[in-house]
């Protein structure tokens, strides 16, 4: 009989060429668990360069250390011998379910190369923060009893306020929140399909730590981005709930998945207590406002025209015949430029900060190699860099640029803020 190869892996390349999908599933769900190559290579009882060779495909796994593997992740074996990618699986109770989290997954889709950008960037992210040694875990919680109707999603948005620390507070910058709380926000543009379509957002829950990242169209005008943020929030919550049973079933004003999301969203963003504050502090007691107030204080709260507009009419802090007026107004504005805002946000925002942050502090984590891989993952899906501005919003060149033609059709820069087509 022939022993196993000293390492408990099979030699040479041509050993893991056709299974290296195997690796790359072991080093998804060993960094899901915070564990080093070190690490888990002293629990599973090999060294960590056979480990670290097995991981980027260089070698096969012996089943020994395969099962071993499994064991010490909490996996099923299944979860590391599927060709298909399906690293991003989520199990709760012996039940399998793709953990992308759309809000109509039937009219957009995501493609398979907007889940292989999730894939590939969760991968990155999640190297970096191993090299720099930074928390997995969310500070906040990401599962509690949630019942999806009107009143139910305002509790709840009340609720997770708290959870971050910032009451009926104003808030200026909601990726500077999220990502203090330890939550990833990827702003990068996702891939459309063949019509050209793609959702504005989505999410991946990370059972593993409790934490989720959230995916961004960068093509979105701010105040759009930041609504969809607030909707992937509550739909990680409604997920949660649900997948732990803990979902409360309402008895008046029941509301499905994707209005439950929105609904959360809109009290998240515009907290009852802070718009009536502001209109008593410009005293519109009287509920005239404006065309001019309704955009410079829509700007305090980081929302559209349209979902502020509908605040006020809600909680019935517009007059009679106001409401009509600049709601024609509006509708006029959107339909002759589309969903950019009737004038430039003075929100300018700098989006996946902590990724890059996590670049710059992970290049000291000693591993040259992995650090240069996740960069380039990243460049590969055009995390962008610069700060997110407004839509329609000119900016500046310097003196003497031009414009420089390409040969085929354009192609977007990372951060460009164009409506979508």
């Amino acid at each position: 009989m022939g022993k196993e190869p000293r390492g408990g892996a099979g030699r040479g390349p041509a050993a893991g060429r056709d299974l290296a999908f195997i690796g790359r599933n072991l080093r998804f769900h060993r960094r899901l668990a915070g564990l080093t190559i070190r690490e888990l290579a002293a629990r599973i009882g090999i060294r960590p360069g056979p480990l670290g060779n097995i991981e980027r495909g260089m070698n096969a796994p012996s089943a020994r250390v395969l099962l071993a593997a499994a064991r010490e992740l909490s996996l099923p074996t299944d979860a590391l011998l599927n060709p298909a990618g399906e690293a991003l699986e989520v199990r709760t109770g012996g039940a399998r379910a793709r953990p992308f989290l759309v809000e109509k997954p039937e009219e957009t889709p995501l493609v398979a190369r907007a889940e292989r950008m999730a894939s590939e960037t969760i991968e990155a992210i999640l190297a970096l923060e191993d090299l720099a040694g930074a928390p997995k875990q969310a500070r906040i919680p990401l599962c509690a009893p949630v019942e999806p109707s009107e009143e139910g999603m305002e509790r709840h948005a009340r609720a997770v306020r708290g959870f971050f620390g910032v009451g009926d507070g104003v808030i200026f910058d909601y990726f500077e929140l999220f990502e203090s709380a330890g939550l990833r926000v990827v702003v990068a543009p996702i891939p459309r399909g063949a019509g050209k379509t793609a959702p504005p957002s989505f999410t991946w829950y990370d059972p593993a730590n409790q934490n989720a990242f959230f995916f961004l169209d960068a093509r979105l005008g701010v105040e759009r981005m930041l609504f969809q943020l607030a909707c992937g929030l509550g739909r990680v919550y409604l997920a949660t709930a649900a997948m732990h049973g803990i979902e409360l079933q309402p008895t008046v004003n029941p509301l499905d998945a994707v209005h439950a999301a929105r609904r959360f969203a809109a009290v998240f963003l515009m907290p009852e207590p802070a718009v009536r504050a502001t209109a008593r502090q410009l005293g519109l007691t009287d509920g005239r406002w404006s065309w001019e107030l309704l955009l410079r204080v829509k700007h305090r709260f980081g929302v559209s025209a349209e979902s502020f507009l509908y605040r006020l009419e809600e909680l019935g802090l517009l007059a009679s015949g106001t409401n009509p007026a600049l709601r024609r107004r509006l509708q006029s504005h959107y339909a002759a430029v589309g969903f950019v805002e009737p004038d430039a946000t003075r929100r300018i925002l700098t989006p996946n900060g902590r990724t890059w942050d996590l670049a710059v502090v992970s290049a000291r984590g000693g591993d040259e190699g992995e650090h240069a891989r996740a960069l380039r993952a990243l460049e590969r899906w055009r995390l962008v860099r610069e700060p997110a501005e407004p839509r329609g919003r000119a900016r500046a060149r310097p003196a003497g640029a031009g414009r420089r033609k390409r040969k085929g059709h354009a192609r977007e820069a990372p951060g460009t803020n164009r409506s979508p087509r």
